[in-house]
């Protein structure tokens, strides 16, 4: 019985070091919601671990502070996920890969559709704008920013969001950092 045991605590600390030695792991988001018609008119980040942040960063992106006549704020177990949100002045927002490392969490996103066309109009003669994956600009409408929710499982480590920078079609990404959020203090 003892040989049960002793080869029993070798195999757990065997399997111990082998997680360890996973790190960095890709993580699967739970779901990832995008769009480009934010109401919220700056550009932010929030990681988002309670019911109460949640509320406010969904809010913010509805584009009120009071909760009359708002889209229903989607329901999250914040018990077992966080949310990561980006809203950035994009038309679309691409969540490229999500790392868990040795002391962190690291998003990586990468915008798209910014690629912008002045179309002639033949009838009035006037420019039109065009912006790929939004389509046609208003000047005279508020533009309107691109958004990503991201569910995770939680984590109390620190979250770190990266964009990618790179101005290249077809070259390799360029990974910069645009937020950091500490680790959760563990209750």
């Amino acid at each position: 019985m003892r040989w049960f045991f002793a080869f029993g605590s070798i195999a757990i600390a065997a399997g111990s070091l082998g997680f360890a030695a996973d790190l960095p792991r890709k993580v699967k988001p739970v779901v990832v919601w995008t769009g480009t018609d934010s109401k919220q008119t700056k550009e932010s980040f929030a990681r988002c671990c309670s019911r109460k942040d949640w509320q406010a960063t969904w809010n913010a992106h509805c584009g009120q502070e009071k909760t009359a006549d708002l889209p229903t704020c989607p329901e999250i177990d914040f018990d077992s996920y966080m949310v990561i949100a980006v809203i950035r002045r994009t038309s679309r927002i691409h969540v490229s890969e999500i790392l868990e490392e040795k002391g962190c969490v690291r998003v990586r996103y990468q915008p798209w559709g910014n690629q912008i066309v002045f179309a002639p109009d033949p009838d009035s003669g006037i420019f039109k704008i065009v912006e790929g994956g939004r389509g046609e600009l208003d000047p005279n409408k508020p533009y309107t920013l691109g958004f990503a929710f991201v569910v995770l499982p939680k984590a109390n480590k620190a979250v770190v969001l990266e964009e990618d920078v790179q101005g290249r079609i077809g070259k390799p990404p360029v990974w910069k950092e645009r937020a950091k959020f500490p680790a959760l203090v563990q209750k």
